[in-house]
């Protein structure tokens, strides 16, 4: 494809037996999400949202049947590649990406300690996603309201917008048709010229 995104999926385990679908009303019940899409840096945020808590506990539970995926720029994929290598790896930033809040060659060890066993996939995706995701939030289609998103912050759309034209990727990345997706996004409009440039707009007048 024109546009190129890396997914590197872990085998899943089964949930264990203390796994649970949360109990909650059907219609709570129903946006109960397949998977959980983070753009990542450093890597101490997402740390923080995958770090494993007590096996007795409700959240711990829930967490074993909802998968969590590590979203990087392809231009700085160093937790991908560390994934890939087996451990922690430094790798050189050759060409800065848009999405500069990402770009990072040098996972944090203490987050690494965390994402390797507690990530289910990662994910780097090109820069040419960036826009279109930006547009999509700010735009509020379907009748959502409108998100003011900046380069950073749309990584984990743009790696949903790349597997969906990627089968396999969709696959992998154990989607489907009626999978409900939570998107969780670390910037705003950090950069408001940058910000006009790509969307069109300001981020008042999305934001309004």
């Amino acid at each position: 494809p024109a546009w190129n995104a890396t997914s590197l999926p872990r085998s899943r385990p089964e949930p264990p037996p203390n796994a649970i679908t949360p109990s909650w009303p059907p219609a709570l019940k129903a946006s109960t999400p397949a998977a959980r899409l983070m753009s990542v840096g450093f890597g101490s945020t997402s740390a923080k949202i995958a770090r494993p808590r007590p096996a007795a506990s409700r959240m711990s539970r829930v967490a074993a049947v909802i998968g969590f995926v590590v979203v990087e720029p392809a231009l700085a994929a160093c937790l991908l590649e560390s994934a890939r290598h087996g451990g922690r790896t430094e790798i050189p930033i050759e060409d800065e990406t848009v999405m500069a809040g990402l770009s990072c060659g040098d996972p944090s060890p203490l987050a690494w300690e965390v994402l390797d066993p507690g990530a289910d996939d990662f994910v780097a995706v090109d820069d040419a996603y960036v826009a279109p995701a930006m547009r999509l939030l700010a735009d509020g289609e379907g009748g959502d309201r409108p998100v003011v998103a900046g380069e950073s912050g749309v990584a984990g759309l743009a790696a949903l917008l790349a597997a969906k034209e990627r089968p396999e990727m969709w696959t992998a990345l154990g989607l489907d048709a009626s999978s409900r997706v939570l998107l969780i996004g670390t910037e705003g409009a950090t950069d408001p010229d940058i910000y006009r440039e790509i969307v069109g707009r300001s981020p008042e007048a999305v934001a309004a």
